[in-house]
């Protein structure tokens, strides 16, 4: 039996093998450098492409039959979820978008991580996952223009960020932080 397409409003934990709906084809961002992972004993990171992304037309993995379990596990929260338009195809939006869970006082906790490509995230890009989390009640840890934000639960926002070494800062509103020194 075949499982079904992940809806993210349902979603509590990603299944670590699911079906795949959609395919990568001409989209590469996941190794064009805007994620941090080492491969094959080569570091990649924010502008730093994967050593072994094609070069020619069309890109792609040299090395796809021999690719580390790390790229193989992977899961582009567009590529596994047919709910999102096509137009949030990472290298149509310039995004990145995966779903992660950590442990937080026992429990699993779930939440969405958007990272910006070559670009500052578009406001409609941004507008779109935003109200779908806030629709949806989930968490979100997002990136846009270079700095990390977080929106969701208070007590995830603050174990994360705080788990991360950032700080939280209650009760300090917009105007606030833009009169800041």
């Amino acid at each position: 039996m075949k499982p079904e397409p992940i809806d993210i409003s349902e979603t509590k934990s990603v299944p670590s093998k699911i079906e795949m709906r959609r395919e990568c084809g001409d989209c590469s961002m996941c190794c064009e450098g805007h994620l941090n992972a080492v491969i094959h004993g080569i570091p990649m990171s924010k502008g730093r492409p994967c050593h072994f992304l094609g070069k020619c037309d069309g890109g792609g993995c040299t090395i796809y039959e021999d690719r580390p379990p790390l790229c193989e596990a992977y899961q582009c929260l567009w590529k596994y979820t047919p709910t999102l338009p096509e137009w949030m195809k990472p290298n149509l939006s310039d995004v990145i978008m995966a779903y992660h869970e950590e442990e937080m006082n026992g429990e699993q906790v779930g939440y969405l991580t958007l990272r910006e490509g070559n670009n500052t995230i578009r406001s409609d890009v941004l507008n779109y996952v935003l109200r779908l989390c806030l629709e949806h009640n989930k968490n979100l840890e997002y990136e846009c223009n270079g700095s990390w934000y977080h929106l969701g639960d208070h007590e995830w926002i603050r174990f994360h960020v705080e788990k991360g070494g950032g700080e939280v800062h209650d009760g300090v509103t917009i105007p606030e932080l833009a009169q800041t020194p």
